[in-house]
């Protein structure tokens, strides 16, 4: 189970965990990114990414981001994902099955 899976079920459902354990840590790597479309023009890439800015700066929506356990957004580029195909590299050449 991943740590994002794990922290929810354990603030709403912490019954559903009784007799599991945490048994290791992967290091840390960026979450899923929020995509739009291919091709999407400048003016509206802008105006997604103001909207989201906007949304977390929102006290009325503190509750719904505390809720989803959400403390932040974070604009990253393309090369902050290269790390999760290193652990993924890392962990075929230590012998883990594949990783899907």
């Amino acid at each position: 189970m991943d740590c994002v899976s794990h922290a929810i079920m354990a603030a709403y459902r912490p019954d559903a965990l009784a007799g599991t354990r945490v048994i290791g840590r992967t290091e840390r790597a960026p979450g899923l990114p929020l995509v739009t479309r291919a091709g999407v023009d400048e003016d509206t890439l802008h105006r997604l990414r103001d909207g989201l800015q906007s949304a977390f700066a929102d006290s009325r929506l503190a509750s719904a981001r505390d809720a989803l356990l959400i403390t932040g957004i974070h604009q990253l580029d393309d090369t902050a994902y290269r790390r999760i195909d290193e652990m993924e590299n890392s962990a075929r050449a230590a012998g883990y099955a594949e990783i899907h």
